[in-house]
């Protein structure tokens, strides 16, 4: 089983909601990406049912805690806690540089 490393607990994260979207497709295991297209541009927004949009493409995340399975992570700008497994995490986190 893949694990982060509990040193980067707290750490920020970009989240590459695209690259999610290109390799599950809509469906993640706790949340969905919702794609909208509009002229030339297409957007991508991870999704739950409970809070509806936690985190658009690119947006910086927080990183909580993480167990056996998952990742909790929190938009910058909110207050609303999403999670990621840890294969999803490490497939589209990008970590930030450690001045930020």
């Amino acid at each position: 089983m893949k694990k982060i490393k509990k040193s980067i607990i707290g750490r920020k994260v970009s989240i590459d909601v695209s690259a999610l979207y290109s390799k599950y497709g809509e469906t993640l295991s706790n949340s969905f990406v919702k794609v909208t297209k509009s002229d030339d541009e297409t957007y991508y927004d991870l999704k739950t049912k409970r809070h509806g949009t936690v985190c658009m493409d690119g947006e910086t995340c927080i990183i909580n805690d993480q167990d056996d399975k998952l990742v909790y992570l929190t938009e910058v700008d909110s207050d609303v806690t999403f999670s990621l497994t840890i294969e999803e995490f490490l497939f589209a986190a990008i970590l930030c540089s450690a001045k930020q």
